[in-house]
């Protein structure tokens, strides 16, 4: 999908993922600590920096904090201070977390992907003469920003290169949201499945361990995003920690995972073990194991691992189906 407008959907490439605070130096310092993401690049804008920036009405500031992560994309952090900034809107109505994600649109399709949101009726939020960012609150609980490929891209700031793999959207109608990811982002369509206790081998928690869990199923939605691979994911029974989510958030991003070097996923968990740091749920989908982290009161999101295996086979019972069809 979108082949026409913004380009096929594999070719697309996210260079920005971008989290609220209300704290931005809390926030570092625990993705430093307990994440080692060691370098930051950390500064302030405002309508004095950022003249050609349109963000609301009047005069406007926020903190940002920049990592570099591998994939060519970057990790920031903003913590609005004044005005009328998505920020801002976003802190108010869901608090900390993921605010969204900003692609580079090659410049020849640049006017046909704005007059695309235009004519979805989609609002311009925040936008300036290479970059612009629209409001996407409503259904999916974030925001999403393109950005000119040839607008300057962000410096390394770090020889760690953390690679996120994959981001996750909770929503309580997965076949829902695909089709408007799929309508409004040009993203689809997607394959869902069911993940259930035949499906997801060896289900724990740190209340709950391997072989005692109650039977539970979510449904996840997958898509591939050049650089990154998206997930829908929808709680349909059991404790699965994705209910929590939607009633104190609704609709909105669950997760980002880290695909773990290879060697290194039994040395990873005892880190944040010996740090802590809890877990809401792991398991194996098919050969791909994951944890997901209770990391929300440290920076806003869980935080999910991967054991980077492939998946080449998906588990019987898993019943994958495409939507839209």
């Amino acid at each position: 999908m979108g082949n026409e407008v913004m380009g096929p959907t594999s070719e697309r490439k996210v260079d920005e993922i971008v989290m609220v605070t209300d704290d931005i130096f809390r926030t570092v310092e625990n993705f430093r600590r307990v994440f080692q993401y060691s370098s930051w690049v950390i500064g302030t804008k405002d309508n004095t920096t950022e003249a050609g920036v349109h963000a609301g009405s009047g005069s406007f500031r926020w903190h940002e904090a920049a990592a570099s992560l591998a994939n060519g994309f970057t990790l920031k952090v903003v913590e609005p201070v004044s005005g009328d900034t998505m920020y801002q809107r976003f802190l108010d109505r869901f608090g900390c977390g993921i605010m969204g994600l900003r692609e580079r649109v090659k410049d020849e399709r640049w006017e046909a992907s704005l007059k695309h949101f235009e004519a979805k009726g989609i609002k311009a939020v925040q936008s300036s003469e290479q970059e612009i960012w629209f409001d996407f609150l409503d259904p999916f609980g974030a925001m999403h920003g393109l950005v000119k490929d040839s607008a300057p891209r962000a410096a390394q700031t770090s020889e760690i290169q953390h690679e996120i793999c994959q981001v996750c959207i909770v929503t309580d109608d997965v076949e829902r949201t695909a089709r408007q990811m799929t309508d409004l982002l040009l993203m689809g369509p997607w394959e869902i499945g069911y993940a259930n206790n035949q499906t997801v081998t060896d289900m724990a928690s740190s209340q709950r361990k391997a072989g005692s869990w109650p039977k539970s199923e979510f449904k996840p939605g997958i898509k591939v995003f050049g650089n990154l691979e998206f997930e829908l994911v929808q709680p349909v029974e059991g404790p699965v920690p994705y209910f929590d989510y939607l009633k104190r958030r609704t609709t909105g991003f669950h997760h980002m995972k880290e695909k773990i070097p290879d060697g290194r996923w039994e040395e990873t968990l005892q880190h944040f073990a010996d740090l802590g740091v809890g877990t809401l749920l792991s398991g194996k989908i098919g050969p791909c194991g994951f944890s997901n982290l209770d990391t929300e009161e440290l920076i806003g999101c869980v935080y999910e691992l991967s054991d980077g295996a492939e998946m080449d086979k998906l588990p019987d019972g898993y019943n994958p189906y495409f939507c839209p069809a």
